[in-house]
């Protein structure tokens, strides 16, 4: 299961209006289907936590919308919405940058092709556009956003082998380049940003051998 935040804009009933939202807004009263108010001022869009289901191969998101008044709060009521980008794919990885959201990799559940592949959906168009891919294909892998960049790290690849490789998206180029790999192969593992640094632990260093507690 993955996480990721983004924001989508308010139909304030003003015009012209933007793009029709794929994300259901009647959080706000339970079964009401109005409208919802417009957020606080300098606030410009709604948004939204979805929760993905990496491992079965289900086209479902799951998702809650955070409330406008309260951002450290969400609504109580879960939504779905079905992707048919990632119908079949598993290990993949959902990430956001710059509040689009980008669908990463994986691999295919029916023939087990690795992919390369990137979705980009843009909240403020509703719409999907294609990515250049990743130079190598992989699943069960990491992203993380610094300094405007995306960064795919480990996986695993072709031959059901576990890589080091980590590289980095420049999403003004549409670009990907390889970076400084991993001191080790890694799959299955964890990552986050904090304080300008990506930290990296846990995983397997092959598919054979048993988890790491490594830290990195």
């Amino acid at each position: 299961m993955a996480s990721s935040f983004f924001s989508t804009p308010p139909d304030t009933g003003r015009h012209p209006k933007p793009p029709r939202s794929s994300f259901s807004m009647d959080s706000y009263i339970p079964g009401n289907k109005q409208t919802p108010p417009a957020p606080p001022t300098g606030q410009q869009m709604f948004e939204f936590l979805l929760l993905f289901d990496k491992s079965s191969g289900s086209p479902k998101v799951n998702y809650f919308m955070v409330d406008p008044f309260a951002p450290s709060r969400i609504f109580p009521k879960m939504n779905t919405i079905a992707i048919h980008k990632i119908k079949n794919i598993s290990g993949y990885q959902p990430v956001v940058l710059n509040n689009c959201l980008y669908l990463i990799g994986g691999k295919d559940w029916n023939n087990g092709t690795y992919m390369s592949g990137v979705w980009k959906f843009d909240p403020r168009l509703n719409s999907w556009s294609i990515g250049r891919p990743m130079t190598h294909a992989r699943c069960r892998f990491t992203t993380e956003v610094l300094n405007g960049y995306l960064y795919a790290m480990g996986g695993e690849t072709q031959g059901c082998k576990v890589t080091d490789s980590v590289e980095r998206y420049d999403p003004l180029a549409d670009r990907w380049i390889q970076v400084c790999p991993l001191p080790k192969p890694r799959a299955d593992h964890a990552s986050c940003v904090q304080g300008g640094k990506i930290f990296v632990s846990g995983g397997i260093s092959n598919l054979k051998h048993q988890c790491s507690n490594v830290f990195w």
